[in-house]
């Protein structure tokens, strides 16, 4: 069985509003979620929160598109 990518993983993020979502980066939601109905804003904030592991990964230097820079995000409530 191959080794799960650091670049696909689940995170829980709190939005400034309050919401708490759980968010898959690179992967889908678990069987059953539907993505969350968010506002641009909040999808934003979503983004930015889920992506943070990302950022520390790839470092300064990663190419462009990559699951690094060019991630794949699908936030649901968290429940």
């Amino acid at each position: 069985m191959a080794a799960h990518p650091d670049y696909a993983y689940r995170t829980t993020v709190q939005l400034a509003g309050g919401k708490t979502l759980t968010c898959g980066v690179n992967e889908p939601l678990p069987n059953g979620d539907v993505p969350a109905a968010l506002t641009r804003r909040e999808q934003t904030q979503a983004d930015v929160l889920a992506t943070q592991r990302l950022r520390v990964l790839s470092g300064p230097e990663s190419g462009y598109p990559s699951p690094y820079t060019a991630p794949t995000i699908i936030c649901s409530s968290a429940g």
